[in-house]
């Protein structure tokens, strides 16, 4: 049985003009101390695959309109990857990740794996099928069926019912609502394209830096977050936009920030795609940073009470009034919490290909480890640049927490540390010359 996209499946064909390409795949890897038999782990797989029916998805094209179908499940002998190393192991798979998926066949790649260490699961997909809300899942899923446990929590919902969903919200007073809140949100002129500044998308080729939050600042934002009832997502969205506004030199635009758009426990239990990344819309102003941070913190909730409308839907509206938008954002911040676990470990693997030009992740590792993730197209920017980039995120951060009554114009874009030096090398001005003899 053949159906519609849902709304946020539709955003990766008005987004991404070359489906052919990797920007939207994306791999995890699973690896747990003990040793486990290829049977072992190609079962609890094949059980994964039976009980989850979006990973038996596929999509087909048909008079420039494209469907979805779901498979019926048979037991397949996944591939093995029997790896010397970890690093093996781990430049194998981003290759696997690097390459394209064909939309006619498999959108979801299972594999298990063997190194003299450890073993585990490897799996890569387009976005298409499960966002990073479904790949945690799926990773607690296969722990699960390890340890002869459920691979799921409660009801699942189902592709069906969902698109059955969707369109009755389309034709409810919810989705009126939710029109006319983002109708207001572009009443005024923003500007979208920050990076990009008009130019078109013309290389994809993407690359990554990464630094930390030391622990010790880390537990001062948390602070200063529960003291004043802001979330850790809503502080860093906000000092995104301080930098945003002060590197490029504007006041109103846009910031690409994930909505969980999950609402039963259903969906919080079925591994799909729900998640999406809508315009948040930043109004700067000369105020303190504690009243920014409240100011980020409200917007974020309205932008929550709304957030089934998607990027297609949005851009619907603003055709409706005369608007074209090739981009609703060209930067998008995230904040990833990823909770420990004693029984396995996990890593995150994306494409060489970036959809927009930048990403800043924000990812937290139990309490202790704060790894700051900047995502990059090379056609934009370079390595030092990058670098500096998450100099000047950190600074900021460190700054507004230990001076919340500042101005936000007037925090520190770079670190004491990084200042000192500076000034050191512009005194450093002595010079040794020869003088001659008859001068």
């Amino acid at each position: 049985m053949k159906f519609k996209l849902t709304s946020t499946q539709q955003n990766f064909f008005t987004n991404n003009p070359f489906l052919d390409r990797t920007l939207w795949n994306f791999g995890a890897i699973q690896f747990f101390n003990e040793k486990y038999t290829y049977k072992q782990l190609n079962d609890v797989l094949n059980l994964l695959v039976e009980n989850h029916e979006n990973l038996r998805m596929r999509i087909s094209k048909n008079d420039d309109t494209f469907y979805s179908h779901i498979e019926d499940f048979h037991y397949v002998d996944f591939p093995l990857i029997q790896a010397s190393s970890f690093e093996e192991l781990t430049k194998t798979t981003q290759d696997y990740v690097n390459a394209p998926i064909d939309f006619d066949g498999e959108l979801v790649k299972c594999m298990s794996f063997t190194t003299p260490d450890c073993s585990g699961f490897f799996i890569y997909a387009h976005h298409i099928v499960f966002d990073g809300f479904g790949a945690q899942l799926m990773i607690r899923y296969l722990n699960n069926a390890l340890k002869g446990q459920k691979t799921y929590f409660g009801d699942l919902e189902s592709y069906e019912n969902y698109i059955k969903k969707e369109d009755e919200y389309k034709q409810s007073k919810r989705y009126n609502r939710d029109k006319k809140f983002w109708e207001e949100q572009f009443s005024t002129e923003l500007i979208c394209d920050v990076v990009l500044q008009g130019r078109k998308n013309v290389d994809y080729t993407s690359s990554e830096l990464n630094g930390s939050l030391s622990s010790e600042s880390f537990v001062k934002i948390k602070k200063f977050c529960d003291e004043n009832e802001i979330s850790l997502n809503s502080f860093f969205d906000a000092i995104c936009s301080i930098y945003i506004s002060r590197k490029y030199e504007v006041e109103n635009f846009t910031l690409g920030v994930p909505v969980l758009n999950r609402t039963t426990l259903a969906e919080m239990n079925t591994i799909g795609l729900y998640m999406h990344i809508l315009p948040l819309v930043c109004n700067m102003e000369s105020v303190s940073f504690a009243e920014f941070a409240k100011q980020t913190e409200e917007n974020k909730l309205n932008l929550f009470r709304h957030q089934k409308f998607t990027q297609t839907d949005i851009k619907e509206l603003l055709k409706e009034k005369g608007i074209e938008k090739n981009n609703l954002f060209d930067v998008a911040f995230s904040y990833q919490d990823f909770a420990p676990n004693e029984n396995y470990e996990i890593l995150f693997q994306y494409s060489n290909a970036l959809s927009i030009p930048l990403e800043i992740h924000l990812q937290n590792f139990n309490d202790e480890e704060h790894n700051l993730k900047i995502r990059y197209r090379t056609a934009y920017f370079n390595e030092a640049e990058v670098q500096t980039m998450l100099n000047s995120i950190i600074a900021i951060a460190e700054d507004a927490v230990e001076n919340p009554d500042k101005i936000i114009y007037e925090l520190e874009m770079i670190s004491s540390e990084e200042k000192q030096k500076i000034l050191r090398n512009f005194n450093e001005t002595a010079y040794t010359y020869d003088i001659p003899e008859n001068t």
